[in-house]
């Protein structure tokens, strides 16, 4: 598995944007702009549900086991659990996970909840 850490803040979703693009640039177009848009969902979650600041640093995994692109983000939060929140089409945001969960083959917690990660079909 390769990884990539950041600071938190606003900038951390597009630093981890861009190390994704750079560890998966052999991946099909449709394939990589789907990695893309879950990774920076899950490190805006980071930076907006789990205190990441800029003091704090998110941690990114990505590897490529079998036939699948498996993505690891890791924040400092004190985590939570795979209960699907509420969301209200009438506001704005809380759709990132409702996203992962229909993008990805697979999706899942780990480390008490702090640590997300997703699988895409290469």
């Amino acid at each position: 598995m390769m990884h990539f850490s950041t600071r938190g803040g606003p900038n951390a979703p597009g630093r981890a944007r861009r190390a994704i693009e750079i560890m998966a640039a052999d991946l099909e177009r449709t394939v990589l702009n789907d990695v893309r848009i879950l990774t920076t969902e899950l490190v805006s979650n980071c930076v907006r549900h789990g205190d990441a600041s800029r003091e704090t640093e998110i941690l990114l995994g990505y590897s490529r086991p079998n036939e699948v692109v498996r993505v690891e983000v890791t924040g400092p939060g004190e985590g939570f659990d795979l209960e699907m929140p509420a969301v209200d089409p009438s506001m704005p945001g809380g759709f990132g996970l409702l996203m992962v969960e229909r993008v990805a083959s697979r999706w899942g917690l780990t480390r008490g909840g702090r640590s997300v990660w997703f699988e895409i079909p290469r």
